[in-house]
């Protein structure tokens, strides 16, 4: 965001808005997880909304649009965020004779194990 003009100071705060409306996002994805048993349709909805967070984000990313940007960072986190629950309540619904920490567990080991390929190339 740097070559945008914006600071430290605001790139804290789009950080912020991200956890913060992150968290909120996922009590609610908890509580809609537990009362209605919907896991798949809400994985497949929180794809959808995190894809159109994305691109609102990449949207309004310009000089000068910081509040805009600081909503949009918000948005993103509010949908994001509660996919984490979201896909580990999926994978333990689709392993179920498994137990939970082992399913987990090979879910996250193999996130790492692909994130770190694409990060070293990415930089």
């Amino acid at each position: 965001l740097g070559p945008c003009g914006y600071g430290e100071e605001e790139v804290g705060g789009f950080a912020a808005a991200l956890n913060i409306a992150g968290i909120a996002g996922a009590c609610v994805a908890g509580v809609v997880m537990d009362k209605t048993h919907a896991y798949r349709e809400l994985l497949r909805f929180g794809f959808v909304l995190s894809a159109l967070s994305v691109a609102f984000l990449a949207s309004q990313v310009r000089e000068g649009n910081g509040p805009m940007v600081g909503v949009s960072f918000g948005v993103m986190g509010m949908m994001i965020v509660p996919m984490i629950p979201v896909v580990v309540e999926n994978a333990l619904e689709c392993t179920y004779p498994v137990s939970e920490e082992v399913s987990t567990g090979v879910l996250f080991t193999a996130g790492n194990l692909v994130g770190i390929p694409i990060t070293l190339f990415l930089q």
